[in-house]
């Protein structure tokens, strides 16, 4: 999965999120030709990047289910007429309907394992929504006190009932009293659509 997404909030902020089957395969791509032509581009045009690792805290998350190479190999074999240049332009339209949106959580280190209990059993809840398509949680590798909730939506609508749901309601009476604090940040996807080019899940 490689995938690059503007926040709605600013005019700055980008967000390329990546997934990779084992650390081998991410070394192989920072020190790729196509990394290094990137980081030269930034560097020639003052711009500022961060990389920022992560790591899966549950196993029972969406998103392993939907990146894993068994999975989009039957995606790619199952949807190839959908993806054919006749139906390209519809696909298309369908994915800008598609809410992402981003919560980064910061807390107290003594709170993360009660923390990731208490997201779990809203995601149980969460991933039986009409309209939810990814939810995860994700650990920021380099400190012990940040996470990121990553979640696909169909709509608008869709995403709006799961953040007035009784779920959500409680994980954030949860943060509230624990002083955690939730910064949410609504998505736009900027991958592209090519005719002919590998279909790109978003």
């Amino acid at each position: 999965m490689f995938d690059l997404k503007k926040t709605i909030t600013d005019n700055v902020y980008f967000l390329a999120y990546s997934e990779w089957e084992t650390r081998v395969d991410l070394f192989y791509h920072l020190t790729g030709e196509r990394f290094r032509d990137f980081a030269e581009y930034a560097d020639e045009n003052n711009i500022v990047w961060e990389l920022v690792p992560l790591k899966p805290v549950t196993d029972t998350k969406k998103a392993t289910t939907l990146w894993s190479r068994a999975a989009a190999q039957e995606r790619r074999v199952a949807r190839e007429e959908e993806f054919s240049a006749d139906n390209l332009e519809k696909r298309h339209r369908k994915s800008e309907q598609v809410v992402h949106f981003l919560t980064k959580v910061i807390l107290k280190p003594s709170l993360a394992e009660d923390f990731v209990q208490e997201w779990e059993q809203a995601a149980s809840k969460t991933f039986k929504e009409e309209g939810n398509a990814v939810y995860s949680l994700r650990q920021v590798a380099r400190t012990n006190n940040e996470f990121y909730i990553y979640g696909t939506w169909d709509s608008y609508e869709d995403l709006s009932i799961h953040l007035g749901s009784k779920h959500v309601e409680r994980l954030q009476e949860y943060a509230f009293d624990r002083d955690i604090l939730f910064i949410r940040t609504p998505l736009v996807t900027y991958t592209k659509f090519l005719t002919g080019a590998e279909p790109v899940a978003i």
